[in-house]
């Protein structure tokens, strides 16, 4: 590790998963260290592990260099699988050396500030180094499981209080309260997953018009999008119920990643035969793809996008399809995202009701295009990229050059953490 210095700030960026790799939060750290090193100056660097990719490897990405780190265990036919405390013993020791190898490689690698997202064995590393060697570290939590502070069977334990220059970022309030348990809400940043506001523009009514002819929709067709992992917490088959309450001229379009790979490979693949099942009943007002899908683009398709899963962490897909001028309808269930949403006049369905949620779908497909703009402007104020990069490149900044005091006043100034902690300003005018 580098002292601080003046000059542009190095980090060293520790991820669970990186592309090629699918995962929203990889995704989402690469598009973010792209836009910190070509606006802001800031060296970034990355470790990754990863669930589907498994081999040991360096390359780089849009100029950004990268090293996975992977045992050799998980490269082994014979021990991948094994049931019971076989398989446990084998993802032991699995993550100790990834660990290990993660230790070793920071020891000799030069960086100002730890960005540790994500929680994999090398990113519970990290946070093992940060505490022991009081190195300044930014560890964001990405989904509801994670906990602020990562431990390392068989490894010394991270006590929070050693973890004084650290700073948690946390992506909706009740992953904000999971660090306020911890004794750590002085030291999180809460705010929403940035909007690359390059890739999520407006879309007018003749814009939508072009792109659903370039995806074969009539004119006079009404679609509606859900993208998300194929797992059952998604819910996909209640948006296909949803479909038998909707008028004929309604499609319905679900798409999202499956694991090649890897213990959920198996899991996945299981729901999205159910959800194939389940949509044959339509014919052809059901198209499901399997796979990554340009959402940028398909937003501009959609007229409603729906998010009826049963946990999230936050949904940044969400505020994505606001950003386009998408309208929503999300699971009242979803905590802080039914605030965003109903802040921004979107659809919030009180319980998982196919016939509530058919209303709430059909409601918000006549959205005026003014009341699109308000909700674009304010999803943007609350997520736009250029703003929480701006955060981030002085957050960095004073961590790089250990300014305690100036880290603090970015936290609690953050206009994303002013307007998720406000009651009133999450309290909308929308939803049913």
């Amino acid at each position: 590790m580098s002292t601080p210095e003046s000059g542009p700030v190095s980090v060293l960026l520790v991820s669970s998963k990186y592309p090629p790799e699918y995962s929203g939060s990889g995704w989402r750290a690469h598009q973010t260290a792209r836009r910190l090193i070509a606006n802001h100056g800031i060296q970034y660097r990355v470790i990754t592990n990863g669930v589907t990719e498994t081999s040991s490897a360096r390359y780089s990405l849009d100029g950004i260099e990268i090293e996975r780190i992977s045992s050799r265990v998980r490269r082994t036919p014979v021990l991948r699988g094994l049931p019971g405390k076989a398989g446990g013993l084998v993802e032991h020791l699995a993550r100790s050396s990834e660990a290990l190898q993660t230790l070793r490689r920071l020891r000799h690698e030069d960086f100002q500030v730890l960005h540790i997202i994500g929680n994999t064995a090398s990113t519970a590393a990290a946070m093992l180094y940060a505490a022991r060697h009081d190195v300044p570290a930014l560890v964001e939590l990405v989904n509801v499981k994670s906990p602020p502070v990562q431990q390392l069977r068989f490894f010394p334990q991270v006590r929070h209080e050693k973890l004084r220059r650290t700073v948690c970022v946390a992506i909706s309030p009740p992953l904000y309260e999971r660090c306020k348990e911890w004794g750590l809400a002085g030291q999180t940043w809460l705010r929403m997953n940035p909007v690359d506001v390059s890739l999520f523009t407006f879309a007018d009514n003749e814009e939508r018009a072009r792109a659903k002819a370039r995806h074969g929709f009539r004119a006079d067709d009404q679609v509606l999008l859900y993208v998300g992992e194929f797992r059952s917490q998604k819910n996909h088959e209640f948006l296909l119920e949803v479909m038998t309450h909707l008028p004929q001229r309604w499609r319905i379009v679900i798409a999202g990643p499956v694991a090649a790979a890897g213990k959920e490979a198996a899991e996945q693949a299981r729901h999205l035969k159910l959800v194939k099942n389940l949509a044959e009943r339509y014919g052809s007002r059901a198209l499901v793809r399997p796979g990554f899908i340009d959402t940028s683009e398909w937003f501009r398709v959609a007229d409603v996008y729906a998010q009826p899963s049963v946990r999230e962490a936050l949904g940044t897909v969400i505020l994505e399809a606001i950003a386009c001028g998408t309208p929503v309808v999300v699971n009242a269930g979803e905590g802080g995202m039914r605030h965003i949403v109903a802040s921004t006049g979107g659809g919030v369905a009180e319980r998982l009701n196919p016939e509530v949620w058919a209303t709430a779908i059909e409601k918000m497909a006549n959205a005026t295009p003014q009341s699109r703009l308000a909700a674009r402007d304010r999803v943007l104020e609350m997520a736009g990229s250029d703003r929480i990069d701006a955060t981030y490149a002085s957050l960095l900044e004073a961590m790089g050059s250990g300014s305690g005091d100036r880290v603090e006043a970015l936290i609690q100034s953050s206009p994303a953490t002013t307007i998720l902690l406000d009651g009133e300003a999450i309290q909308g005018n929308g939803g049913d």
